[in-house]
């Protein structure tokens, strides 16, 4: 069984989906990059998954992120 995320773990989890590195991510909720390092492991650990992609493709599929061509990050944003 899967854990509830928190609010701030959603909100990491809907920047991941976006493809948001973890230093954008950072600047986007002021916290340190070791505590986005945390909070996604946390992510990972309560959805019993090991990527990024999965963490996306679940949170796509909660309905914490849909798919919209103006909500894509900018080309320097964007892991690849």
């Amino acid at each position: 069984m899967m854990e509830k995320l928190t609010a701030k773990e959603m909100e990491v989890a809907i920047f991941v989906a976006k493809g948001y590195k973890n230093e954008d991510i950072v600047e986007e909720i002021h916290v340190s990059r070791r505590r986005v390092n945390a909070i996604i492991a946390n992510i990972k650990l309560k959805w019993c998954v090991e990527s990024r992609v999965e963490i996306g493709v679940l949170a796509y599929h909660f309905g914490l992120y849909t798919l919209d061509r103006l909500d894509l990050p900018s080309p320097k944003r964007i892991i690849y």
